[in-house]
């Protein structure tokens, strides 16, 4: 099995245009520089053709995709919160000189993908090729987690399966096509200038308001040795959980009933349960949110989410409908000032810096809902649960299947 572990970086060349990090990257770029040997932020995926690739026709699609998305070929500032991209070409890598199994394929791609990045220094995605014994072939994916979220991934899976065909087809790419979606340097760039607005002001204000009276109980929280809740340096324990359909049905009857949403009635109970766990007046639970309000950006790579830190107060001669309907209200004008950057808000709460926490934020709550065919599936898949899988047919009929 050959040593990926060491493979070459790209030369590096000449570097064209440079933006500023979105907010969500430049949090992420520092704990990479902290920490340069950690691979916390790589993701992966592996994709299984039941037949051999044309070579050619796969790097000629992955470059078909680096106008529609460059940040597949950024490169990031060592000292500088900046990014930029290279024109160095991004091609496939190739982990085996000559078939193998479809177990040691996929050690080959967990192995690229648990490679540290050096993000000044080389692409930040990865994309690998092992051919198998059977005749068919596994592509690997890997990517750090600045340039993508989930969601990103099923783009990038789905862009790379129409520039694939159009390959086979011999369909020149329609240019103007791949410049009608905003990319994500133009995210970075819109939320440079909406941090300056009046909107932004608005949303700093309430945010001010919002926080006030329970960030420096939340602080006071993680600082006490004796608090169950973990800090960041601590393994922090994880529950997945999913609901049975027949109670899922009953729970959104009932959500419903309180003219609310399934996601505010768990956020309301294990917001109560931690306040009253931990004999806590007031607690924050951060909950990502996608960070894709804006239409163009729906189809764009990069990485959008934004953690929310949705505080609640507790009343226990309160009773749980008044508390839903209350934190409800609340919950939904919090997700209005979604796009307002959790780093903004530390910075204007002025938090103080507590080594081993996280600012403001006591625990996370993640609320996965699909609405595609492969429900289950697709579930599994965001929640880094075994099984999950995200198919996608092509024109051809053919089926990929990406799996973590």
């Amino acid at each position: 099995m050959p040593d990926i572990s060491e493979a070459p970086y790209a030369p590096e060349t000449k570097l064209i245009h440079h933006w500023p990090m979105s907010s969500g990257q430049q949090s992420l770029w520092f704990e990479q520089l902290a920490h340069p040997l950690s691979n916390a932020y790589n993701l992966g995926a592996c994709l299984h053709f039941p037949k051999s690739l044309d070579q050619a026709a796969l790097n000629h699609a992955i470059a078909a995709l680096t106008p529609r998305h460059p940040v597949l070929r950024a490169r990031f500032s060592s000292d500088q919160p900046f990014w930029r991209i290279s024109d160095t070409p991004l091609v496939y890598m190739s982990l085996s000189p000559s078939p193998v199994t479809k177990s040691t394929g996929r050690e080959l791609v967990a192995k690229m993908v648990r490679r540290p990045y050096v993000l000044a220094q080389e692409h930040p995605f990865r994309f690998a090729l092992v051919a198998l014994e059977d005749g068919g072939c596994l592509l690997g994916i890997a990517c750090h987690h600045i340039v993508a979220d989930l969601h990103s991934l099923a783009v990038l899976v789905r862009d790379m399966d129409q520039a694939f065909l159009r390959e086979e087809d011999h369909t020149p790419v329609d240019g103007d096509a791949l410049s009608m979606t905003a990319n994500y340097a133009d995210f970075c760039e819109w939320q440079t200038h909406m941090l300056r607005s009046n909107s932004a002001e608005k949303s700093a204000v309430y945010w001010r308001e919002r926080l006030a009276e329970v960030r420096y109980d939340a602080l006071a929280m993680q600082s006490q040795s004796h608090s169950a809740l973990p800090t960041k340096n601590q393994a922090p324990p994880r529950i997945n959980f999913s609901i049975p359909h027949e109670l899922s049905c009953a729970l959104t009857t009932i959500a419903t009933q309180q003219s609310t949403t399934p996601f505010c009635f768990f956020l309301t109970t294990f917001q109560a349960f931690l306040a009253h766990r931990f004999r806590r007046n007031s607690v924050v639970v951060g909950t990502p949110v996608s960070g894709r309000n804006k239409k163009q950006f729906r189809n764009t790579i990069g990485y959008f989410v934004n953690l929310l830190p949705m505080s609640f107060t507790f009343n226990p001669d309160e009773s749980f409908d008044a508390a839903l309907t209350r934190n409800s209200a609340m919950t939904r004008s919090g997700l209005r000032h979604g796009q307002y950057p959790l780093a903004a808000i530390v910075d204007k709460l002025s938090c103080p810096a507590m080594p081993g926490t996280r600012p403001l934020i006591q625990a996370t709550m993640t609320f996965q809902t699909t609405t595609f065919d492969l429900e289950d599936k697709l579930t599994r898949l965001a929640l880094g649960l075994p099984g999950g899988a995200l198919a996608l047919a092509g024109q051809s009929g053919k089926r990929w299947v990406f799996r973590f």
